[in-house]
């Protein structure tokens, strides 16, 4: 709410040029703005901040889940996990979006039509699935070894729900 892009302080010119020339960063559909997009939630789909079932926002912010694209690499897509799926380490897991399928699809692609998603992701053998019972639920879980093929793809008693 109360983010911006210290860029847009700058008057066309040799310093905002200089310091345009600092920043590595890829461009993802079209964007322009070197800042990336701060906000990513897209209501009604799986992209952006969901809070751990049962407990309350922000603090503490580490049990919680973003579905995001990178700031850095905003054509890699990244799973940001706190500490509420047991089967995955706290951190990052990135993967390329794809547009069609129900693999690695675009977060924003990602709907409550009753589908299971999985993704193949850095940092874990296997796949994590996710489906959107609702606009405001996601379940999540991490399937260790699992292929990247739907045909086992199925939530457990292991799933976790998020809200938003």
């Amino acid at each position: 709410m109360h983010a911006f892009c210290p860029f847009d302080y700058y008057a066309e010119g040799d310093v905002l040029d200089g310091l345009m020339n600092l920043i590595e960063r890829d461009l993802w559909f079209g964007d322009a703005d070197p800042c990336a997009t701060v906000f990513q939630d897209v209501p009604g789909t799986s992209q952006g901040c969901w809070i751990l079932e049962g407990t309350e926002w922000p603090h503490p912010e580490d049990p919680h889940l973003s579905l995001v694209h990178s700031s850095i690499q905003p054509s890699q897509a990244v799973i940001s996990v706190g500490t509420s799926i047991s089967e995955l380490e706290s951190g990052l897991y990135e993967f390329t979006p794809l547009r069609t399928g129900t693999a690695n699809r675009n977060f924003e692609d990602i709907t409550a039509d009753g589908v299971i998603y999985g993704f193949r992701v850095s940092r874990f053998d296997g796949t994590i699935i996710v489906t959107m019972p609702d606009a405001d639920t996601l379940w999540i879980e991490a399937l260790p070894g699992a292929s990247s093929c739907c045909d086992i793809w199925a939530f457990s008693d292991q799933k976790v729900v998020f809200e938003r």
